[in-house]
């Protein structure tokens, strides 16, 4: 290390600890702890201290489930594969998106078998999703180099987010939802707390022009939202069929867990399970509202329970 970053590292400790970090895709990540990357993650996000001592907000208080909430079921719930095959014993099998294939690299695929319609993503991630509307329009050559990159990621060293870490990465592909209208299905995400679910987070153009909406279990729009993502009070969101099971399934899935968002689908009648999230946005989305202190108000729902490493 020269003077001039030993000066700046402490000048700056947390800008230089996070690139330290991030240097050639995370290569020195391993030599951070968890809890000093994420505070350094908090602070540059959030802009904030992240009290762990004493948790409030509900993107603190998922930092802190980072750290001392790990239990050894987690990565069952977080893997794309063994998610699938949790649902399927634990609700049924025809609550689960059929599967295409699962493969371990992008040059594995045998493209001239896919079906016409399908999506990609990695079962080691979030984010990663490739939806495919038509085999025929699809660039394999640059969908193998961008599945490579995906599947190559060190997803788990950029949030810190635990259970991810012992996944396998690999690439699962499925038959891909869309309604009547041939749109992408709107994404039910329940926010469970302890087996309760308190509100559900319902996105409009998830791939064109994005808002996100909160309702609670009356499906009364909620005076809050995230502050990356705006929302419209104005857009009339109906009642889906089968809300109530929906809702029962969310409940089922997170009972005994602190924290847990479900995500379904409602599909021609037919209920589909999405995926298990226990920290969205990594905990770095803030929650925000013109009325209250939606952080903290969010943050109240989180009963925190004894550490547990």
């Amino acid at each position: 290390m020269s003077l001039y970053d030993f000066y700046k590292a402490l000048k700056e400790p947390d800008k230089f600890i996070w690139d330290f970090c991030r240097k050639d895709n995370y290569k020195n990540a391993h030599l951070v702890p968890d809890k000093l990357y994420l505070k350094c993650m908090y602070k540059r996000f959030m802009g904030e201290k992240l009290n762990l001592k004493n948790p409030v907000g509900f993107n603190e208080k998922l930092q802190w489930l980072k750290l001392y909430d790990r239990r050894p079921e987690y990565p069952e719930l977080v893997d794309k594969v063994s998610a699938k095959q949790y649902i399927a014993k634990k609700l049924g099998s025809e609550y689960v998106i059929p599967t295409v294939g699962v493969y371990d690299s992008a040059d594995e695929i045998p493209f001239d078998k896919l079906p016409d319609r399908f999506v990609m993503k990695c079962t080691h991630d979030s984010g990663s999703t490739v939806l495919c509307r038509d085999k025929n329009a699809l660039d394999i050559e640059q969908t193998k180099q961008k599945l490579t990159k995906m599947v190559n990621r060190p997803f788990y060293w950029y949030g810190r987010e635990w259970p991810y870490k012992s996944v396998k990465k690999r690439i699962i592909i499925e038959r891909a939802l869309f309604d009547k209208n041939g749109n992408v299905p709107i994404d039910y995400k329940f926010f469970c707390f302890d087996g309760k679910m308190r509100f559900v987070q319902v996105d409009f153009g998830r791939f064109v022009d994005r808002r996100s909406n909160y309702y609670g279990r009356d499906l009364k729009i909620m005076q809050f939202h995230k502050q990356t993502c705006p929302y419209d009070p104005n857009i009339e969101f109906e009642k889906p069929a089968h809300f109530d099971r929906m809702i029962e399934i969310a409940e089922k899935l997170s009972e005994g867990i602190p924290f847990l968002r479900v995500d379904l689908y409602c599909v021609e009648d037919r209920i589909y399970f999405g995926e298990m999230t226990f920290f969205p946005g990594s905990g770095c989305l803030r929650l925000v509202s013109d009325q209250y202190d939606a952080e903290k108000y969010v943050g109240d729902m989180i009963k925190l329970p004894k550490k547990r490493r």
